[in-house]
């Protein structure tokens, strides 16, 4: 692996890792500014699905109302 590579890796590693514990995807690229253009899509991607995931759980808390969670 290229060492290149291996830095982009650990920057989109560390940044996945950073968004999982509630990081802004901003933090992350002002962390690694030479891979911002390479970053930003896989972070927007990773923003985008969460932000479905907690749509789609809380529209199916809404309609059972009564189940506890």
């Amino acid at each position: 692996m290229l060492p290149e590579t291996s830095d982009f890796s650990k920057a989109l590693e560390e940044s996945l890792l950073a968004l999982g514990e509630g990081q802004d995807i901003s933090v992350c690229l002002a962390r690694y500014p030479q891979y911002v253009e390479r970053l930003r899509p896989h972070l927007d991607v990773v923003a985008q699905l969460r932000a479905s995931a907690h749509r789609e759980r809380d529209l199916f808390i809404s309609a059972f109302p009564d189940v506890p969670f």
